[in-house]
């Protein structure tokens, strides 16, 4: 009992002097002092014979990082705990050593803190996994859970105005978060060795392996998670790339970077992610859906939050592999394309539900590599359609196209938003004939965005015209049957004359653009466009040439009031609006060409309006004197 209580002495006189040290700020000298062999046997855990513990090595760890929050360190004194942190994990008890370690990832603590925390705790974890077998899922869950909680709560880096065509220097948040999350790769990747080496020489159980791989498959989806909302842009090398990283960027967010600057780290951490995945399971088998739902959970079905980030990591982890090429070549070159599409697709929606453009940006860039391996006319509906029916996504091929709208029409990038467009359109080919009408139709009646419904007639208009052709494409004449449907939905005007000419304007030109192809190009009705030529003249131009001049006169009037104001009509300004736009709060200069440009768009309009009417009466006295 002496011996306890004399142990007991020495270690508050111990922690009495390191406090002390501490005080006076000497971290060099107090590095010494720990490290002296006469004050090791201090810093061990011991136990006394009543149970109650003295950890003088806990109580190291919480003297430390109270320093470290209450003081400005240098890069000296960090290297220094560091080493602490490192020395005491040699020669303590793992297994009480790691709860003080993982206490301190509290978001309130800043990551260069806890980056000291890093050299002692992979050394910790190390001997953990080696004389602790039977307990390591435990463990290994506990250190995970520590990392992905710290991970959630570090700011992620706002990009705004994202455009994939831009450089971005790299944000002072993605670096740490890059910095960190590459440390918990570090520390995963050294336990993994040390239990696949107790595998290998059968210290354990195959089952046991199992569990701890799904331990280390959820980290993998939490970083994945993290790397799914950062730029994984490469900065190139051109001259003006170099001008662009190598100023002071004013943006205080940024990290300025010389004009030879490495490849960033968040995509080296990005890297090591993936690699750590491989190191787990089969890189062809992570290609497939369900053996990702199977890994993380076998035996019960996940929320819909776990799924979210479950598809949400896959989405970022299929673009890091196919599109940033991180172990493209462990994948099968011979996969078959339509298989290849189908697993995509789930990472693919998830990325393109996100409001963020960053995220959007990886669905299309993976959309843009799954879709183009892909020839024409080689997708069913159907097929999709039943071979996802395992995931949450019940109308695949629906989804993907709303979203792809959506952003084509919302997305604040333009860059994103032609891109979206594009894809599309490519995908519209993808399918047969069949399937492809069906769309289109389906996009067209429910489309909320006249440029977009514009945008789609314009496509419409081009596959007719393949059809179209001496020779009709094999499987098109369930398109060409029902055309009609597609053209008397695109020259319907729900308001008659009154309809708003500016904010139709590239529906009501695609849709005029249409019909004079049609009425010059089907003069054998196969689209039964002359069917319905009356109903067009009588619905759809009658009202819109009233509505034009209606429109034209009307602005034409407002023009004049604006070129010569009178002082009493400037003090009784009515509301005049251009597109939902009140025009009073435009500047003088800028109402006048607002005004001139609208009047030339209801130009436009007209010329080709009277073209298709020519076209029309043309036709009409071409029957008249045959009968």
């Amino acid at each position: 009992m002496e011996s306890v209580d004399e142990n007991s002495g020495n270690t508050l006189n111990f922690m009495s002097q390191v406090k002390q040290i501490i005080k006076e700020g000497n971290i060099s000298q107090l590095k010494n002092f720990c490290s002296d062999k006469e004050n090791e046997e201090q810093v061990i855990i011991f136990t006394m014979s009543d149970f109650n513990v003295i950890c003088s090595s806990l109580d190291l760890v919480s003297c430390f990082m109270d320093y470290l929050k209450d003081h400005e360190a240098n890069d000296q004194d960090m290297e220094n705990f560091g080493d602490l942190f490192s020395h005491i994990s040699y020669i303590s008890n793992e297994k009480e050593l790691i709860l003080g370690f993982l206490e301190q990832f509290d978001p309130m603590v800043e990551f260069d803190i806890i980056n000291c925390l890093f050299p002692g705790l992979e050394i910790v974890c190390a001997k953990i996994m080696e004389r602790d077998k039977a307990n390591q899922t435990y463990h290994l869950n506990m250190v995970f859970s520590s990392f992905v909680y710290y991970a959630e709560s570090l700011n992620l880096p706002k990009y705004d105005n994202y455009d994939p065509m831009e450089e971005y220097p790299e944000r002072a948040e993605e670096l740490k978060l890059a910095k960190f999350m590459k440390k918990c790769t570090e520390v995963g990747r050294s336990m993994l060795e040390i239990i696949q080496q107790q595998f290998q020489q059968k210290e354990i159980h195959k089952n046991h392996i199992k569990a701890v791989n799904c331990e280390f498959f959820n980290l993998c989806i939490g970083l994945l998670e993290r790397l799914s909302r950062l730029n994984l842009e490469e900065l190139t090398c051109t001259e003006s790339a170099e001008k662009l990283i190598g100023k002071k960027s004013k943006d205080q967010n940024s990290v300025s970077q010389g004009p030879h600057a490495e490849p960033r780290l968040v995509l080296k951490t990005a890297s090591d992610v993936c690699s750590l995945l491989h190191s787990l399971h089969c890189p062809w088998t992570m290609h497939c859906n369900m053996t990702w739902k199977n890994l993380i959970s076998s035996d019960r079905k996940l929320s819909q939050e776990e799924f979210d980030r479950l598809e949400l990591a896959r989405g970022c982890y299929l673009y890091l592999i196919f599109d940033k090429g991180h172990g493209i070549d462990l994948f099968p070159q011979m996969d078959h394309p339509l298989f290849s599409f189908k697993q995509c697709i789930p990472g693919i929606l998830s990325l393109l539900k996100q409001q963020d453009s960053v995220m959007l940006h990886k669905g299309l860039a993976l959309c843009r590599y799954a879709s183009n391996r892909l020839d024409p006319l080689t997708i069913h509906n159907r097929y999709l359609t039943n071979a996802l029916k395992e995931t949450n996504w019940h109308k695949p091929v629906s989804s993907l196209f709303q979203s792809a709208i959506h952003i084509s029409t919302h997305c604040p990038s333009k860059t994103l938003r032609q891109r979206s467009g594009q894809f599309i359109v490519r995908f519209l080919d993808k399918f047969v004939w069949t399937d492809r009408y069906n769309i289109l139709y389906s996009l067209i009646t429910n489309a909320q965005h006249p440029g977009m419904v514009g945008y789609l007639i314009g496509y419409f208009k081009d596959k007719l015209s393949e059809i179209l052709q001496q020779q009709m494409p094999i499987g098109s004449s369930y398109f060409l049957e029902r055309s009609h449907h597609i053209i008397k939905i695109s020259v319907a005007l729900k308001e008659g004359s009154e309809t708003d000419l500016l904010s139709e304007y590239n529906r009501l030109m695609s849709s005029l653009n249409m019909l004079r192809f049609l009425f010059i190009r089907d003069k054998n009705n196969k689209t039964q466009i002359w069917n319905i030529q009356a109903s067009i003249e009588e619905q759809f131009l009658e009202p819109l040439r009233t509505g034009i001049n209606l429109s034209r006169m009307h602005f034409r009037d407002e023009l004049k009031k604006q070129s010569h104001p009178r002082k009493e009509e400037v003090s009784n300004e009515t509301e005049f609006s251009i597109c939902g736009t009140n025009l009073s709060t435009f500047p003088l200069m800028e109402r006048k060409q607002a005004l001139e440009s609208a009047i030339h768009s209801f130009d436009m309009l007209e010329n080709i309006s009277i073209r298709v009417q020519e076209i029309i009466d043309q036709h009409r006295s071409t029957i008249e004197e045959l009968m």
